[in-house]
Order: structure tokens, then C-alpha cells, then sequence
């Protein structure tokens, strides 16, 4: 593909609002994932959510409960 028809794709597809909100969102994910520092005992689980979607209230608690599942079952080991 030239240049010139990707930069033409890349217009079009800017000006579609959902890429938009997918770009600007992965945007200020990496941002926060390239600012936190994850390792082997230290996870991050990034998604997008609102608060009124049950599905994403649902897989923030998920998340919680992974996070405090794995630092009990830690502290049990040591």
C-alpha cells in the first residue's frame, strides 16, 4: 500500500466516531500499562469500562478478586 493511500485510509477511518473512542482508548491504556511496572508478582488488568455496564462492573470485581485471591494464597506460602 503507498503511503499516500494509507494516510487516505487513515483519514477515513478518523473520521468513523467508534475508531475514534477504540484509538483514544487503546491511547490512554498503553499510557497507564507503559507508566505501571509489571512483573511476575504484579499484574495489570487493563480494559475500558462504564460504570453502567453490568458485563464490565462484573469483570472489574473478577479482576479484585483474582488480585486478592493471589496475594492470600501468597501469603499462605510464605
Amino acid at each position: 500500500m503507498a503511503r499516500d493511500d494509507f494516510a487516505g485510509l487513515q483519514r477515513r477511518l478518523m473520521a468513523v466516531p467508534l475508531f475514534q473512542l477504540v484509538t483514544i482508548t487503546n491511547f490512554i491504556q498503553d499510557l497507564f500499562v507503559s507508566t505501571c511496572q509489571q512483573t511476575s508478582t504484579r499484574h495489570i488488568y487493563p480494559f475500558p469500562t462504564v460504570a453502567i455496564d453490568r458485563r464490565n462492573v462484573d469483570r472489574v470485581f473478577d479482576s479484585c478478586k483474582d488480585i486478592l485471591q493471589g496475594k492470600a494464597l501468597t501469603e499462605l506460602m510464605v
